[in-house]
């Protein structure tokens, strides 16, 4: 095993095996990556900015959104 810290998206955190943790930490983790590469692709139809660390945004399971909330565009 090794240390690794691996670039996150968010300025004070670092992604460890997809968990984000405070910079500066190292984690004892070994990463086995690519498993699968899917060739897939989708339309982006909707982009919100929400802020930083917003624990609302993802706060239910898809089948309890509001209704109307998957058919936003912009």
């Amino acid at each position: 095993m090794r240390d690794i810290l691996i670039p996150c998206c968010q300025n004070l955190f670092k992604s460890v095996g997809g968990n984000c943790v405070p910079e500066g930490f190292l984690v004892a983790e070994v990463i086995g990556y690519p498993r699968f590469v899917a060739d897939e692709f989708a339309e982006i139809t909707f982009v919100e900015d929400c802020g930083l660390n917003n624990e609302e945004v993802i706060s239910c399971p898809p089948d309890q959104l509001p209704a109307g909330y998957a058919d936003r565009r912009n």
